[in-house]
């Protein structure tokens, strides 16, 4: 069955509770579980709400090799829906916050390369530090 965009999936096994939604229409295997939001559920909200339940999924899943959460599980699951127009408040402020927290990732990285690099210079005598100067 091919799934269309906006499609909200979560693995059910093999890095159990990952969860995306889908930016172009796409099969998925039964080691995952797909969920087409209608015109009460929003799906950013969803993709959210099972981020905040992903340490729930992981608690619950079963196997020594592959853990795995059975689809008996997915078909009992509630979701809490507040209404539509808090859904996408939420999921809204979510995605500005994934926004912030990228950027700040990208500045730690930019940073621990400075770092790296400065070390390099001053460490190797590359580069000389004055010794007596204050700044």
């Amino acid at each position: 069955m091919l799934h269309p965009v906006g499609t909200v999936i979560l693995s059910r096994d093999a890095g159990v509770g990952k969860s995306a939604i889908l930016a172009e229409g796409m099969a998925v295997s039964q080691h995952f579980v797909a969920w087409q939001a209608g015109r009460e559920l929003n799906n950013v909200y969803l993709y959210y709400w099972l981020q905040f339940m992903k340490r729930a999924f992981e608690g619950i899943a079963l196997g020594s090799t592959i853990q795995t959460i059975g689809l008996p599980y997915f078909r009992k699951l509630h979701i809490t829906v507040p209404p539509l127009e808090e859904q996408e408040e939420i999921a809204h402020r979510m995605r500005l916050v994934d926004v912030d927290l990228d950027r700040t990732r990208d500045e730690l990285a930019a940073l621990k390369l400075l770092k790296q690099g400065l070390a390099a210079d001053l460490l190797s005598g590359r580069v000389r530090v004055p010794v007596g100067v204050t700044s």
